[in-house]
């Protein structure tokens, strides 16, 4: 149990009781300088001195530790062991040194202590202390209020008072010591003197904006650096908030030694509004020329996929009169052609000893060969005939110029198509063998979409997936491409809880990386060498399934494994604006 202070009455009993201890006792009181007995760390003893020293009552300053009454700044330096009470072995007798002392009103004094070290016996070791200030003191030592300010003093307040900016300073523990009146009105104070003693905390500001201002004013002093333009937020006393643009600065003493900052701060509330206004204009104006250059750049893709749409159409159209009409006439042809190679059969048959000269003419011309080779040759020119009508029927289907609203299509007739135009990148080549292509259709009803757009999107996906296989067959050996060969899926199946299809085109390429594949959807990206990809494929794709049809696409890729691209679009057409 910790003992109570000891009284003026009490203090006699520290020392033996004779004829001169009423003496003491008024010498004690009497004496000009503070007087402060320690026994340890306790405070049993002090004067009047001492308590008009630092502005308590005798109570309230036997009930302070060293420490308290101590400036932060003492405990900051490495001689601190300079005051016996602080010292690991305190030596017996006098010792005198300077030492920094604060108030009741936390202003710091510098003072000449004087410390006589007492043994008395089985007690605990005395300290006697004589406090005297020393000139040039910081502050003075009797209360703010009790003591008109100095001339010079009440005029830099005066002249503080007039700045527009808020003014303040603080100790080395952050209590405030002084403020102009912009800084006290801020505070919801009468008055900068209402302003001494009081922390962060005590004031209207918000205790997370407490915190930072002790932590700004730690930073100021531990670093011994200046923080200029600190952009800070501020709670006023109605309960609004305002932006201070701070500057704190360290304070010094004569020593160097750093006991506490000055500030000042200006409300900018008005100008950071008008900054993050500006700020936002600047980015809405960035992303609309973002928007607009994005949109040119797609007018212009979506302009020359119709010009390219209008030229295939135009084309199969001139191809396909020609053809059809040798297609149309190779029948009449195979019928001629018959009934004249039976007319010579049947003269073979009745003449079987034709002239010489005949004779030679059936030899230079291979008579028996051509009667064997010419109705292949008739079936191979049906047959290519054929083939340059599927693909001109797969072109007027991929341009779909004739469907450029929304209609109900076949969408594997789409898929077949795009692959068609497709076929002769999926042959071998110098660097591979076949891609091998699989399809698994499921039936699926008519679409009502923007085909051409569709098929668009088909033609790009597959295209990416080609050129990654083709990439990654480069830079494997020959035996390793036979060994695994590039292969993609494409399958189809009606989502009948969503009343959609879903198209899945999947290989089994080199994949792509977890952060590329959140970007593969922006305009302008492109993993491919410049002049081979423009990045806009991909990010029209997206458009034309989430954007034109309500759709969803998405990518599901593992590196090393293969790539996989979802499309799920409604059986029926979804207005955009629905």
């Amino acid at each position: 149990m910790t003992p109570e202070p000891l009284l003026y009455s009490d203090q006699l009993n520290l020392f033996p009781a004779d004829k001169g201890s009423n003496l003491f006792n008024q010498l004690f009181e009497q004496a000009v300088d503070a007087t402060l007995i320690w026994q340890g760390d306790r405070l049993v003893g002090c004067n009047q001195a001492a308590t008009r020293l630092f502005g308590y009552t005798e109570a309230d300053l036997l009930q302070c530790s060293h420490h308290q009454l101590s400036h932060s700044s003492q405990y900051h330096t490495s001689d601190r062991s300079a005051h016996p009470l602080l010292a690991s072995s305190p030596q017996p007798g006098c010792h005198r040194f300077n030492w920094c002392y604060k108030a009741a009103d936390h202003r710091p004094f510098l003072a000449e202590v004087t410390v006589s070290v007492i043994a008395d016996g089985d007690r605990q070791m005395l300290f006697y202390e004589v406090c005297r200030p020393v000139g040039d003191r910081l502050y003075d030592t009797q209360p703010y209020s009790d003591k008109p300010a100095p001339a010079a003093q009440r005029l830099l307040q005066k002249i503080l008072d007039t700045i527009p900016m808020a003014i303040f300073w603080k100790d080395r523990e952050s209590v405030y010591l002084g403020c102009n009146q912009n800084f006290a009105e801020a505070a919801g104070l009468n008055n900068p003197d209402e302003i001494i003693g009081l922390t962060d905390y005590d004031l209207p500001w918000t205790t997370k904006e407490a915190d930072l201002y002790r932590k700004n004013d730690q930073l100021v002093m531990t670093s011994k650096t200046a923080q200029y333009h600190l952009l800070e937020p501020q709670q006023r006393t109605d309960g609004s908030h305002i932006w201070c643009d701070t500057n704190k600065v360290p304070l010094y003493d004569k020593a160097g030694i750093v006991v506490g900052i000055m500030g000042t701060f200006e409300d900018v509330t008005q100008r950071k509004n008008y900054e993050d206004e500006l700020e936002q204009k600047a980015l809405g104006l960035e992303h609309f020329i973002q928007d607009l250059q994005q949109k040119q750049t797609q007018l212009i893709q979506t302009e020359k996929m119709s010009s390219l749409g209008q030229l295939v159409a135009g084309v199969a159209h001139e191809i396909n009169n020609p053809v059809n009409f040798i297609h149309g006439n190779l029948s009449y042809a195979r019928t001629y052609i018959d009934d004249l190679l039976s007319i010579v059969q049947s003269y073979q048959a009745y003449c079987p000893n034709p002239s010489d000269e005949l004779k030679d003419l059936i030899e230079e011309i291979e008579l028996d060969f051509l009667l064997d080779d010419l109705p292949r040759l008739l079936n191979s020119m049906q047959m290519g005939t054929h083939r340059i009508r599927e693909i001109i029927s797969s072109l007027r289907t991929f341009s779909r110029l004739d469907e450029a609203e929304v209609k109900a299509i076949d969408v594997h007739s789409g898929i077949d198509s795009t692959i068609l135009i497709l076929q002769s990148r999926l042959k071998a080549s110098s660097n591979r063998p076949v891609i091998q292509l699989h399809k698994n259709y499921h039936p699926l009803p008519d679409v009502e979409c923007y085909a051409g757009e569709l098929n668009q999107v088909f033609m790009n996906i597959l295209s990416n997936a080609i050129d990654a296989l083709d990439e990654r067959d480069k830079q494997r050996s020959s035996d390793t491409n036979n060994a695994y060969p590039s292969q993609i899926w494409i399958s189809t199946c009606a989502v009948s809880d969503r009343n959609a299809v879903q198209i899945s085109v999947r290989d089994n390429g080199p994949g792509i990386p977890e952060e590329i594949q959140r970007s593969i959807f922006d305009p302008f990206f492109t993993t491919k060498p410049v002049g081979q990809g423009t990045g806009l494929g991909m990010s029209i794709s997206y458009q034309i399934i989430v954007e034109r049809h309500q759709g969803r696409l998405t990518c599901r890729s593992t590196p090393g494994e293969g790539t996989e691209f979802i499309i799920e679009i409604p059986v029926k057409a979804v207005s955009p604006e629905t």
